[in-house]
């Protein structure tokens, strides 16, 4: 076995020489042993370009379950988010119909203060008119 450092102290040996040749042999022999390796690097280049595919489409899947549409649609809330927003819009709606509702109501009350008034005006005149006139014909 030949030994695994390589430094400038150590020169190896006759035995080291004859088990590196050895194991290169061996390395040799497995190769010419072997029936085409053109054969085999073609089935592993395919090997890789199948994996390579597979990759490709995993990632595409992946960024594709990442999207915002898609994270929308597994969103269990959905629903109760479209509707709290049309909420909001309807609730908006109303309250500047509300707002419009008490600007009227508001307005309706003075112009009623102000025929109340005038009213009280005129009572109190014709009123006032006819204490006069009874008193002038001596009924009061």
């Amino acid at each position: 076995m030949p030994p695994q450092s390589h430094d400038a102290t150590h020169r190896p040996n006759y035995a080291d020489v004859i088990a590196r040749l050895d194991a290169l042999n061996a390395v040799v022999q497995n190769n010419r042993d072997r029936p085409d390796l053109d054969e085999w690097r073609r089935e592993v280049e395919k090997t890789l370009l199948l994996q390579t595919e597979k990759l490709s489409n995993v990632e595409a899947l992946i960024r594709a379950s990442l999207s915002t549409e898609a994270e929308s649609q597994r969103c269990p809330f959905r629903d109760d988010i479209r509707r709290a927003s049309n909420n909001l819009t309807r609730l908006g709606a109303a309250e500047t119909d509300i707002k419009t509702l008490k600007d009227t109501l508001w307005s309706f009350k003075l112009e009623m203060a102000k025929a109340g008034a005038a009213g009280g005006g005129v009572v109190a005149v014709v009123g006032s008119a006819m204490l006069f006139v009874a008193k002038a014909l001596k009924w009061i």
